[in-house]
């Protein structure tokens, strides 16, 4: 590609979809082009290949923030180190990098690893995942998740990359066969095989269910690399930040209980060596996103705890856990390490081969504790609201003016698409990433929630890669339904 700007379209082309249906025929997925083109449209949420090319032709912008600068990265650094070629001066990169960014970044450090980033590309690249303020692109073997400022000029203050498959060695060479519970629907199983070799992922459980769909789970690949333990449906991962979905239905449900309101001063309920300020609410705290979100939920889980007068972990499984049937959750005190049934985490050291992630204790439980299985998660997904009244379980996910990660809309813990048929939260700690989603229509989530969403959708790895655009693939093709 002679130029590397043109590299980063706006959004997954007809073109790439055309030769990913090519590359599936040639691996034998599927034994008709035909086969493979309507498992592709199925798995964009659309009927026919037909449609999907219709949707992609008349797809309007959606404004992203993100693209244009990492256009703008990968002109800049096109050239690098070729004759004549000047690397940007600190001010320039002011422009596009936050300064907290460039804190983190040293200049020098920063030029070489744009330059490096740039190289990559020169080949052709897809957006696979995309909001206004966040995205995330494949290319030469890379994933490269970024993120921008709210306001103008949008500068980066976030840009990772991560080795995917043909990158990494240290797997075993034969996976183990898929370890599956309930009807999975065949795009999940398609969709989990294909993740694991594609991103490089030890193993991958997914997991779903919704109000006319029964639960169902599927594990591809490794609990335990070493040990060449075999991943299933029942091995526990940690939820990471989606914890903090446990942790705002624990605070609803006192609220329904009447003993904590939305608009009480957090002081009211905390000691006040606590929290410093007395104008925060209970709702600020849900709502709060970013950095501070982790001390927010460590003052809620104090909250829960002392409104209980018990401590943390025992009230929310007494508030949340119980209710629900979430028998395989839990909050230990640290990585578990190497009990029966607990994944090990990796990452991918500097040879791009698995190592072991750090088993580090957990900082806040009420923000990322929780230990729980893909299923346990999809239960809460389809189930919360019968925890709630209707209006309070409305009030969780109506749009607070506060933005999310990559300009998701926040409600009360949870996080909202754009178009408000989609919320749930994803996140990630060394070693593992999870992600949970919920769908339905808008009206469906407008309307008194007196039953379930329509569908809940997890995916849960043992390595730090962010698969939230796995998770809302499965629900597309979750929402086209059976082939």
């Amino acid at each position: 590609m002679a130029n590397g700007a043109r590299s980063l379209p706006s959004r997954p082309s007809l073109r790439h979809l055309k030769l990913e249906a090519k590359r599936r025929l040639s691996a034998g997925e599927f034994p008709a082009l035909h086969e493979a083109q309507l498992a592709i449209a199925r798995e964009h949420g659309q009927p026919s290949w037909t449609a999907l090319k219709k949707l992609i032709d008349g797809q309007s912008s959606q404004g992203s923030h993100v693209l244009p600068q990492l256009r703008w990265v990968a002109a800049r650094f096109r050239d690098a180190g070729t004759p004549g070629w000047r690397a940007p001066v600190t001010s320039e990169l002011r422009q596009h990098f936050s300064d907290e960014f460039l804190r983190r970044a040293p200049r020098a450090e920063l030029i070489a690893a744009m330059t490096e980033v740039a190289a990559k590309w020169r080949e052709p690249c897809v957006v696979t995942a995309e909001a206004p303020l966040a995205a995330q692109v494949r290319c030469a073997g890379l994933q490269l998740a970024a993120a921008v400022e709210a306001g103008p000029p949008h500068r980066l203050i976030r840009l990772r990359w991560f080795p995917l498959g043909g990158r990494i060695g240290g797997a075993p060479c034969q996976a183990p066969p898929p370890n599956a519970v309930g009807e999975v629907p065949e795009a999940a199983r398609e969709m989990a095989a294909a993740a694991v070799a594609e991103l490089g992922l030890p193993g991958l459980v997914l997991a779903g269910g919704g109000r006319n769909a029964p639960e169902w789970a599927i594990a591809v690949g490794w609990a335990n690399l070493d040990r060449a333990e075999a991943l299933t449906t029942g091995h526990r991962f940690p939820a990471c930040r989606v914890t903090r979905l446990i942790t705002a239905i624990a605070v609803l449900r006192l609220v329904d209980d009447g003993k904590v309101a939305l608009d009480d001063p957090v002081t009211e309920h905390l000691r006040p060596a606590q929290l410093a300020s007395r104008a925060v609410t209970v709702a600020d705290l849900l709502t709060l996103t970013g950095k501070a979100a982790n001390s927010a939920y460590a003052a809620l889980g104090e909250l829960i705890a002392d409104v209980t007068r018990s401590p943390y972990a025992d009230a929310v499984a007494r508030l949340v856990l119980e209710p629900l049937g979430m028998s395989d959750s839990s909050f230990p005190a640290s990585w578990p390490g190497t009990a029966a049934g607990v994944v090990t985490g990796y990452q991918v050291d500097r040879d791009t081969g698995f190592a072991q992630g750090p088993a580090r204790a957990c900082g806040i439980p009420a923000a990322d504790g929780l230990w729980t299985t893909a299923a346990d998660l999809a239960v809460f997904g389809v189930r919360w609201p019968s925890l709630l009244t209707g209006e309070l379980a409305r009030e969780a996910l109506r749009p607070r003016p506060s933005n999310g990660p990559g300009g998701l809309r926040a409600g009360l813990g949870w996080f909202t698409g754009q178009h408000g048929d989609i919320a749930g939260m994803a996140g990630g700690r060394p070693g593992a990433y999870a992600s949970l989603l919920v769908q339905g229509t808008p009206a469906q989530f407008s309307r008194t929630m007196g039953g379930d969403p329509m569908m809940s959708c997890v995916a849960l790895t043992n390595r730090q890669l962010p698969i939230l655009d796995v998770t809302v693939r499965l629900l597309r093709a979750a929402r086209a339904g059976p082939r």
